[in-house]
């Protein structure tokens, strides 16, 4: 396995981890879409789903966690009214609920800080 393919596994499968350890708050069908190197060391992941409301309610954020070795630099997301806040170990999306069945789309940049693991 490649150095680059490594580092895009991991930063794809912290996206993924973090996503599915929302669950007790909100669900949604998540996948990772892509995972695009930038040229300056950093990857952008993005992750497509469909909400759906737990307890009746629409998730009203995200907080996604950096793991070790991996630093946040930047996020986005297409849902209007919806706001980022980053630092290097955690990306919050916040802003009104989103209604059972809308789909939405959310980026986040990441650098990889350590050396893969060699075999």
């Amino acid at each position: 396995m490649t150095r680059f393919l490594h580092r895009l596994m991991l930063v794809a499968g912290l996206m993924v981890g973090a996503l599915v350890g929302l669950a007790p708050a909100a669900a949604a069908h998540v996948a990772v879409d892509s995972a695009t190197p930038n040229g300056d060391g950093t990857t952008t992941v993005t992750r497509s789903g469909t909400t759906v409301a737990r307890r009746g309610r629409p998730p009203p954020g995200v907080t996604v966690s950096a793991g070790d070795g991996v630093e946040f630099t930047g996020a986005g997301t297409d849902l209007a009214g919806w706001t980022t806040d980053v630092d290097p170990t955690t990306v919050t999306f916040t802003g009104p609920g989103i209604p059972t069945g809308q789909r939405s789309s959310v980026t986040v940049d990441a650098r990889i800080t350590v050396a893969p693991a060699r075999r």
